[in-house]
């Protein structure tokens, strides 16, 4: 592959086209130099030859602009080159970022996942045997299937509560009901005792009474 078909940009073509068009025509002079003898040159090769020098002369400024031209392209591309490379490192550096981000939301995610949440150690009843008492939940994915499932077990433990207050409640009320009639029973010994004095003092002096009295209530 010859220059030409690797070089695409214009500028540079047509510099190329010139430098070529340039060393034609001083090959052009050299040989008609090298040609010439020591006599003096006839007037029209005289003209020829101030003809050519002004072409080459023209070429050669010609190729000065073009040089000039392609230095100043050549910088521009080098800032053109510099400003996309700096945007593509901003760029690159974003996407690590945002891999980096990926891989940070990705372990929160898995770690989320892993984490042994509350209900995971409720002695829940089991998905078959709750699935089998309530059929309508069939369908449920997994989430809604355990939403489902504290739902039910908070009913039955609430349930279990009201019964459980209600069963205390009647025992503090057995308790007070024992209790009035121990009070009874101990106001009724009380009479008893009573009525046994008020009977006994009639037959009995009082010292010997007294005798009589705590062997016949205890006895009693």
């Amino acid at each position: 592959m010859t220059i030409q078909g690797i070089i695409t940009d214009p500028a540079l073509r047509e510099c190329l086209a010139v430098a070529d068009r340039t060393r034609l025509l001083c090959h052009q002079i050299l040989t008609t130099i090298e040609s010439a003898t020591g006599a003096e040159l006839p007037e029209d090769e005289r003209i020829e030859r101030s003809r050519t020098q002004k072409q080459l002369n023209a070429l050669l400024t010609q190729i000065k602009g073009l040089h000039r031209a392609a230095i100043m392209s050549a910088r521009e591309a080098k800032e053109v080159t510099g400003e996309v490379r700096r945007e593509v490192d901003r760029l690159h550096l974003q996407l690590q970022n945002l891999y980096y981000e990926q891989r940070h939301l990705r372990g929160e995610i898995t770690a989320c996942r892993e984490f042994p949440h509350q209900y995971t150690s409720l002695p829940l009843v089991s998905e078959e045997e709750f699935l089998t008492l309530n059929p309508e939940h069939q369908g449920d994915d997994t989430h809604n299937l355990m939403i489902a499932r504290l739902n039910n077990e908070k009913a039955v433990r609430e349930e279990l509560e009201k019964q459980r207050k209600e069963l205390l409640a009647k025992k503090q009320a057995l308790i007070a009901e024992n209790k009035k009639r121990k009070d009874d029973l101990a106001s009724l010994d009380e009479q008893l005792k009573k009525f046994i004095i008020e009977a006994y003092s009639k037959y009995f002096p009082e010292g010997v009474l007294a005798i009589h009295l705590n062997a016949s209530f205890y006895t009693f």
